[in-house]
């Protein structure tokens, strides 16, 4: 009997992202067989592998639930040395992602002009809060302020009590599935190009 090959066997993802909306994403993309290779900076990690640690829970289940089927590498992006090794990593890549706020990619050597001059193509993901430009593009973003923008915080709890958010992060998964499409959109719009 052959095994069953997973539909993304063979896709290989280099993402510099953090916290929940990219690495969601993502996760959906190894769970369906891809090679997720995540870099992390290198002594300090992702800030979210420290969230809802305790002594009962040394790992973090948020990091762990977010990053499920990772591989993981540390690399200082901010050295030359750095930046070749990412390189090389992109070389045979499908996709690139990154998660940082306008601007910082483009300073780092990782924006999208960067890139395809190493993998002409490359599918390049570039997920911010805001969106690449407008008044807002600049600020950090994170689901409780796309909750609060948004208006649904308006449901929780009593009136005159301190703003709440939802229990679960929805503008945070929404905008993970979001991705997750833009992903195999980009992986088909190059396979269709290759025939």
């Amino acid at each position: 009997m052959s095994e069953t090959r997973l539909p993304l066997e063979g896709v290989k993802c280099v993402c510099l992202i953090t916290f929940q909306q990219a690495p969601v994403a993502f996760s959906m993309m190894a769970d369906l067989g891809a090679e997720v290779i995540k870099i992390e900076q290198p002594g300090i990690g992702e800030r979210g592998r420290g969230l809802f640690l305790s002594p009962e829970l040394p790992l973090s289940p948020y990091f762990e639930t977010c990053n499920r089927g990772f591989k993981g590498i540390t690399l200082n992006i901010r050295h030359e040395k750095g930046t070749e090794i990412l390189y090389k990593l992109v070389k045979d890549a499908d996709i690139f992602a990154q998660n940082f706020r306008p601007g910082v990619a483009e300073r780092r050597g990782f924006a999208y002009e960067d890139l395809v001059k190493v993998n002409p193509s490359i599918v390049y993901l570039s997920m911010t809060a805001y969106g690449p430009d407008g008044p807002s593009a600049e600020l950090p973003g994170m689901d409780g302020v796309a909750q609060a923008m948004g208006g649904i915080c308006s449901i929780y709890g009593e009136e005159g009590s301190r703003m709440m958010t939802g229990q679960q992060s929805v503008a945070d998964e929404t905008a993970a599935f979001i991705n997750f499409q833009a992903a195999m959109v980009g992986l088909y719009h190059m396979s269709v190009d290759e025939i």
